[in-house]
């Protein structure tokens, strides 16, 4: 791969995946992505900035997107820098960059995924329907869709769902969210 620039996909992601067909392998010739970085880092710390105000309203995906762009700026501020990792190995190497109260809103974010509940409501009703009636599932999986978007069921039990927001939760967040803009420009300059 020539002229790779490594800020949405590093090459340490490469290193440990699974060739389904072609090559075995591949030869990537770097380049150097500082803007595109701190381009991508600014618009991710922008839309954080401007939806924490929202949280107590949004839908199962804005959520689960808002905390994952979360623990995604750690990883693009260290590529910032020149340091690009897989996003969980970034967490103990950028965590020393910002304050304890900055930090804390990625704690707050990890510890919402870990309780995160794949084995939900929907998840139960593909697996009933398809045990059930094998034959007519996709037809009833698309009526089921229909149903969940018409009612907007899972955006009403977001919402009735009790957020336990950490003390100072939206301030924090903004700071974060501006300590990973100015971190990145710190090195990228």
């Amino acid at each position: 791969m020539k002229f790779y620039p490594e800020t949405y996909l590093p090459i340490e992601c490469y290193r440990n995946a699974v060739t389904i067909g072609g090559r075995e392998s591949l030869v990537f010739n770097n380049r150097n992505a500082s803007d595109e970085s701190l381009k991508a880092l600014d618009n991710l710390a922008s839309a954080l900035i401007n939806r924490h105000r929202h949280i107590k309203t949004m839908s199962v995906k804005e959520y689960k997107n808002y905390l994952s762009y979360i623990m995604l700026l750690p990883a693009l501020v260290l590529g910032c820098h020149g340091q690009y990792l897989y996003k969980r190995d970034s967490f103990s190497i950028a965590k020393p960059l910002f304050s304890s109260s900055e930090w804390s809103v990625v704690d707050w974010a990890s510890q919402q995924r870990l309780f995160w509940q794949p084995k939900g409501l929907y998840s139960s009703m593909i697996k009933m329907t398809c045990k059930v009636c094998p034959k007519y599932a996709p037809l009833m999986l698309q009526y089921i869709d229909y149903l969940i978007r018409k009612t907007h069921f899972f955006d009403r039990a977001t919402r009735m769902r009790a957020f336990q927001l950490p003390e100072n939760f939206a301030s924090n967040t903004v700071d974060f969210a501006n300590a990973a803009k100015r971190l990145a420009r710190s090195d990228a300059s």
